[in-house]
């Protein structure tokens, strides 16, 4: 079996020599001011993060029931600090992802306006306690999905 696989991704590089050997530009989706896209870091939403979407646990006594969708966006003061927590992100994420997995949310209350101002409370507690970050002018639930099991 492992043949074989290994001759049919041989084969697969083979016949795309190009891609195979080329790494990524960058410059296909860079947005076109010409045609009226904004560019990123410019102007006000260029001050604006958005995470990757965060999982967080949910949870009915030691029993995990289901998961929160989290996306969450950051605000920054200039430019120079939203390019910083870019650079920065994997670092953001870790340190949220750890934070939102020792605070759970109960089950019973995973939907509450009570558990989404609880969930943005650890958020915003865990960023203060990372001291590379900077400048972070406001912090939002861009989006808060309950998923249960």
């Amino acid at each position: 079996m492992k043949p074989l696989v290994a001759a049919l991704f041989a084969l697969a590089l083979l016949s795309h020599p190009a891609q195979a050997s080329s790494p990524p530009s960058g410059h296909e989706a860079a947005p076109d001011a010409e045609h009226g896209e904004a560019k990123e870091g410019k102007g006000e939403d260029g001050n604006r993060v958005v995470l990757p979407v965060l999982i967080a646990p949910v949870v009915q006594g030691q029993r995990l029931t289901g998961y929160l969708y989290l996306s969450i966006r950051l605000t920054a003061d200039s430019d120079g600090n939203a390019d910083h927590l870019r650079d920065v992100l994997p670092l953001v994420q870790d340190k949220l992802l750890r934070a939102l997995h020792n605070a759970p949310v109960a089950a019973a209350d995973a939907d509450s306006p009570q558990a989404k101002d609880a969930v943005l409370k650890t958020v915003k507690d865990a960023l203060q306690t990372l001291s590379d970050i900077r400048g972070i002018e406001d912090v939002a639930l861009a989006d808060y999905k309950n998923v249960p099991f």
